[in-house]
């Protein structure tokens, strides 16, 4: 059950879109909302006093344009990335709601961006909000590879959006197949696959899911291409994934497969840690 939410906002157009959906999830789930904006302390003194000043009545405006549910809002001082996880510890919030980045080609490759170390920090789930508003998720695709923290994404995805189509793909790494000149046959490829799909029947029935979320089956493939495959036939308006802890050396401590969806998701993004 979701009771309390927590949306970031920079006052952004992307911000505002967050600001919509969560607004919409406080409404459907029927928990309280808070709205953080954080001045950045390392700002000149004269630019971060006239930003306290503005963002308070802006975001009240904005508030009052897409809902009438009441909202608290906290405008407050310092790193963005602490404060935001400090508040969702003193709320105990179910859910963090932040809008997408803005893209940084190059940069991007060389340094985190604050929305993906809000992400990596965090360890409650995490909405990033790409698309303007319509209505409630309608459709969610969720990536399976067998983990704890996909079992947790699936849970909370589908608690997330009660009633919402639940898509699922598992990709299948099959040795040797399409490499180099050694090749395996169609009947070592099957049974390759048959016990994939036995691996995953077993633990896909200890989930205890709703009704509306349909056993996946296990294909051959990458997951980047898969998710591309499915992007492009069921159009999901949520896309639901379980990011990994890596080791403290790892250029990314989400996983590269998460890492590469924060930086630029498809559409709306869920990522849940465990």
């Amino acid at each position: 059950m979701i009771k309390s939410i927590v949306v970031a906002s920079d006052l952004s157009p992307r911000s505002e879109h967050a600001l919509h959906r969560a607004l919409r999830l406080a409404a459907q789930h029927d928990a309280a909302l808070t709205i953080v904006y954080v001045v950045d302390d390392d700002l000149p003194a004269h630019l971060a006093k006239m930003m306290r000043e503005a963002a308070e009545p802006e975001l009240a405006r904005q508030v009052a344009a897409l809902s009438d549910r009441p909202v608290t809002i906290k405008v407050l001082d310092g790193d963005p990335k602490q404060l935001v996880r400090s508040e969702i510890k003193e709320l105990d919030a179910d859910l963090l709601v932040v809008g997408t980045h803005r893209p940084r080609p190059i940069l991007d490759l060389l340094f985190s961006t604050t929305v993906e170390q809000i992400v990596r920090d965090s360890r409650r789930p995490v909405l990033l909000v790409k698309e303007p508003v319509t209505g409630d998720y309608e459709r969610l695709l969720v990536g399976v590879d067998l983990s704890p923290a996909c079992a947790a994404a699936l849970r909370f995805g589908t608690g997330l959006a009660p009633g919402a189509q639940v898509d699922t793909f598992h990709g299948v790494s099959v040795p040797f197949s399409g490499h180099g000149r050694v090749r395996i046959s169609r009947l070592e490829l099957d049974a390759h696959l048959d016990e994939a799909q036995a691996a995953l029947d077993d633990w896909w029935g200890g989930l205890d899911l709703p009704g509306t979320s349909p056993a996946p089956r296990a294909e051959e493939g990458g997951r980047g291409p898969l998710l591309a495959a499915k992007l492009a036939t069921g159009r999901p308006d949520l896309v639901v994934v379980g990011a990994h802890g890596r080791a403290a050396l790892s250029p990314t401590l989400l996983g590269g497969f998460t890492h590469e969806l924060i930086i630029d998701p498809p559409t709306d993004l869920l990522v849940v840690r465990r």
